[in-house]
């Protein structure tokens, strides 16, 4: 398309072509990834496990936009990048990645875990809501910039990629400082870090300036550095060992579906005023609080 190669609706439906088939073979990165997790710690370790995972998938969400910022160069750096990168890690998981034997089912077919269990339908909620606004977030924050700003294309990247290394930046102190030296119950990291996701996100609707935006990209990394390793910890205590793949795979499958629903709802609102995809995250980040603060008793019983 830049070279006047193709253009119009040709152009566009293999754009939608490349994304789906995109989305199709590495949304089964982070479920196979979690499950892995699983797989390879005791129950002693299971929750540390899980939150390193959980740690480092939010550190590659918030630093992948970081990319954009090769868009100096050209727009197709970034994907060139991404290409390679995803090349790299093919090759790593070949080579390193340690196999792992079937599990024995006794003959008996295992059952199927469903969504909607009420051991951990909660979870699912809260996973599929975090992933959700996550997705909304990304889709919407450059043009956000570029609007708020009025800047170019290429300043609003370079500036909301530096957004995304202020996110990253609070995600890491809360994660490797904050979350280390934590003894508590798990859920209650997400008790603490939900009123950051929102203040994140209510600062960002109400932002006029740069220094705003940069202030609630930091409070919602912290939040989300908070809650997104006590989300997989928590939901992994709830169930029986032999159970732990099969829900770390429907927690994986809640986040695609977020990353789907999200940029649809962002986008949406987004026509409407450029702050209503932020309102709107915040709205539902304080219900949340609300569902869980009323719901405290009962899930601290399991």
């Amino acid at each position: 398309g830049l070279v006047s190669i193709l253009g119009g609706g040709l152009l566009y439906v293999l754009l939608m072509v490349s994304r789906g088939i995109h989305a199709a073979l590495m949304s089964a990165t982070h479920p196979a990834s979690a499950a892995y997790m699983v797989d390879v710690t005791d129950i002693s370790r299971r929750a540390q496990g899980m939150a390193k995972l959980q740690a480092f998938n939010q550190l590659g969400v918030m630093l992948g936009p970081a990319l954009a910022w090769f868009v100096a160069f050209s727009y197709l750096t970034p994907l060139y990048l991404q290409a390679a990168l995803a090349a790299l890690v093919a090759i790593l998981v070949w080579r390193y990645l340690p196999a792992i034997p079937a599990h024995s089912s006794g003959g008996k077919r295992p059952k199927r875990m469903a969504y909607f269990d009420p051991r951990y339908r909660l979870f699912i909620f809260i996973g599929f809501a975090l992933y959700s606004l996550l997705g909304m977030v990304q889709q919407t924050l450059g043009f956000y910039f570029q609007d708020l700003l009025s800047l170019d294309g290429v300043a609003a990247a370079q500036w909301f990629s530096a957004a995304m290394i202020v996110s990253s930046g609070a995600m890491l102190f809360a994660q490797f400082v904050v979350v280390q030296r934590y003894n508590g119950s798990p859920m209650n990291l997400l008790f603490m870090g939900l009123p950051f996701s929102c203040a994140g996100y209510l600062l960002l609707a109400l932002s006029d300036t740069l220094p705003m935006l940069l202030s609630a990209m930091g409070l919602f990394g912290f939040g989300m550095g908070l809650t997104g390793p006590a989300y997989g910890a928590s939901a992994s205590l709830v169930v029986e060992p032999h159970e732990q793949g099969g829900l770390a795979g429907l927690l994986g499958s809640v986040a695609g579906l977020g990353f789907v629903a999200g940029p649809l709802v962002g986008g949406f609102l987004y026509r409407i005023a450029p702050s209503y995809p932020y309102f709107c995250a915040a709205a539902v980040m304080a219900l949340i609080i609300v569902v869980m603060v009323s719901r405290r008793r009962q899930i601290a019983k399991g």
